[in-house]
């Protein structure tokens, strides 16, 4: 029986995490495979640090779909929108709650009513 030293212990959990970690990879990657036509009132995330939504200094780590065309998306809390973006760069994780999509459809429809944006 061999014994572990203190360094292979910390060599074993480090290899236990680096597995979960792909096990999760792997995992959402089957989940996106599956759902991959976005609907209004999806949540999305961006794909890469160059599609991450965000404003002056804050940065949202999701937002809702309100618009497929064009392509529109806003924060949960409806205080920012954002058009003009390639759906590409944004993967569909689950549908919101009925509430968070109506606050994102509201804030869309008040936008584009008021001329805000073109779109």
């Amino acid at each position: 029986m061999k014994i572990l030293s203190a360094s292979s212990s910390v060599w074993l959990e480090r290899h236990a995490w680096a597995v979960e970690v792909r096990e999760f990879k792997s995992l959402l990657a089957d989940h996106v495979k599956r759902y991959n036509t976005m609907k209004v009132g999806d949540i999305v995330i961006a794909k890469d640090w160059e599609s991450t939504l965000h404003c002056s200094h804050y940065k949202y780590t999701h937002a809702i779909i309100a618009n497929l065309n064009p392509f529109i998306l806003v924060s949960e809390l409806g205080d920012m929108l954002w058009a003009k973006l390639d759906p590409n760069n944004y993967i569909a994780l689950c549908q919101a709650h009925p509430d968070i999509t109506n606050t994102a459809i509201k804030r869309f429809k008040h936008d584009y009513n008021l001329g805000v944006y073109e779109f």
